[in-house]
């Protein structure tokens, strides 16, 4: 991934999955992000990366349909940028209306 992408890139990426790390993306939770003193528009979609034994929420989040940054909730509030401090905020409050895609368990076939 990386910055400037566009949120149809990032979803053919994600369903792509070169690197094997993104579980997958949740096409039912693409939200738009309401952010104080500006015009631009933010946009989020939510997914799932393998970490390890686990799968964190992962979030991408796109400023006029540009991908500006992606990570975790908390890199997100973690980030040094104020813009990514209240993208984060928004997120969390989006978080408690969403329900994961239920994320099946691969067999390894010998």
């Amino acid at each position: 991934m990386k910055k400037g992408l566009s949120s149809k890139q990032v979803i053919e990426l994600i369903k792509s999955d070169p690197t094997g790390q993104y579980v997958r993306y949740d096409s039912e939770f693409t939200k738009k992000v309401n952010i104080s003193n500006t015009n631009n528009q933010y946009m989020i979609i939510f997914g799932w990366k393998a970490e390890g034994r686990y799968h964190n929420r992962y979030i991408c989040a796109f400023e006029n349909d540009k991908l500006i940054y992606w990570g975790t909730v908390l890199e997100f509030n973690r980030h040094i940028s104020p813009l990514f401090n209240q993208i984060g905020e928004e997120v969390a409050k989006q978080i408690k209306e969403y329900r994961p895609p239920t994320i099946k368990k691969q067999r390894l076939v010998k």
